[in-house]
């Protein structure tokens, strides 16, 4: 029988008393060490040291508090469960699926301080001219909308290819056969249902796209095997640089860029967005001229009844690149914003986008 550390745990047993581990350990792979090395943490410092274990009862008040160890050792299993509860939402209907979402998103709401903190943060500063219970307002929207755009999401990482059709539809797909010889760009602001539009394109076309890898391996692991479920869609981790992106865009592959987080001081200037002097990559700008792409706004916008969204792939910029780089910077946040005011509950409020401030300038989202 295979020893079982937490059964032992919760009996007080002898260790001895569950079979012996195996000796074998070859063929073992990265993932299953790393969980292994996680177990052994948990162990009384005279079971690590490698005493016999018929001298010890290896009971709970015996075991170390590692709670860093418990939590690595549980995250995969977490994460599965929850992938497992996402693909249950996926097996309801729309409308059911839409509504336990929403209700999921207004407990994030009321639990998640910090982050609702900051909604409150960024709709203050970028719609000063709301009444407080205006603002208010629109902040319960936002996480309604994040709840919907759960549910959608389910649709696309779970459902048939014929369904997603119908959840999702696509305008201007046209314009992205104008010029089949010269790259492309699709600037994507981070609009809430930004990662189901981004699987609905993926049907069309072959793409290349920069990735964040995620932190949780499993989650990763997911998130990747979704976006990627109807072409091998081009993953660029973000750490690789811009180098595979521009191989893939003169190769032919258009890119789906997402330039409007906050990234730092580094290889960003401060232009407005929203009136305020944010810290914004010049990116779009830079890959434009480098591969001589045109650049093509898209947008995801949620459909009335919160239960679907509609993909607008707007017309090729005119005039872009301009004269600088801090011009093309300033147009492309001018563009987001016009956007944003049309759907302003569906903008990705959650993110501190105006954590880096210029020198001397106070930071917004302290004590949040």
């Amino acid at each position: 029988m295979t020893e079982n550390p937490w059964f032992a745990v919760s009996t007080g047993r002898s260790r001895t008393s569950y079979g012996k581990s195996r000796s074998n350990t070859c063929g073992r792979t990265t993932a299953t060490r790393r969980r292994q090395e996680s177990l052994r943490l948990l162990r009384p410092p005279a079971l690590r040291a490698g005493k016999p274990r018929a001298a010890f009862e290896w009971r709970a008040t015996q075991v170390p508090c590692d709670v860093r160890a418990v939590l690595t050792a549980a995250r995969p299993h977490v994460t599965r469960l929850a992938i497992g509860l996402l693909w249950l939402l996926s097996r309801l209907s729309p409308t059911a699926r839409r509504r336990i979402c929403e209700g999921l998103a207004a407990v994030f709401m009321r639990v998640a301080r910090e982050r609702r903190e900051v909604v409150r943060v960024n709709l203050r500063w970028c719609f000063p001219d709301l009444a407080d219970a205006a603002r208010e307002e629109l902040l319960g929207r936002h996480f309604r909308a994040l709840g919907r755009a759960l549910a959608i999401s389910c649709t696309t990482w779970f459902r048939s290819a014929e369904e997603i059709r119908t959840t999702i539809r696509v305008e201007g797909l046209a314009h992205l056969q104008v010029a089949p010889g010269r790259p492309q760009i699709l600037l994507v602001p981070h609009f809430v249902s930004l990662d189901a539009a981004a699987i609905r394109l993926s049907m069309e076309h072959d793409a290349v796209a920069i990735y964040s890898t995620q932190k949780d391996r499993a989650f990763d692991r997911f998130l990747v095997t979704r976006r990627t479920r109807f072409r091998a869609i081009r993953l660029v981790p973000r750490e690789a640089g811009v180098k595979p992106v521009v191989r893939a865009l003169k190769g032919g592959l258009p890119l789906f860029l997402q330039p409007d987080l906050d990234f730092g001081a580094r290889d960003s200037i401060f232009v407005p967005f929203f009136g305020i002097a944010t810290a914004t990559t010049s990116a779009l700008s830079r890959l434009a001229r480098i591969t001589g792409a045109t650049v093509l706004p898209v947008i995801a916008e949620q459909t009335a009844e919160g239960e679907g969204c509609i993909v607008h792939i707007h017309p090729p910029l005119e005039g872009f690149p301009g004269a600088s780089p801090e011009a093309d910077t300033r147009r492309m946040n001018a563009i987001i914003e016009d956007h944003v005011r049309l759907i302003p509950d569906q903008y990705w409020w959650i993110h501190k986008r105006f954590k880096t401030r210029p020198a001397g300038e106070s930071r917004p989202y302290e004590g949040t």
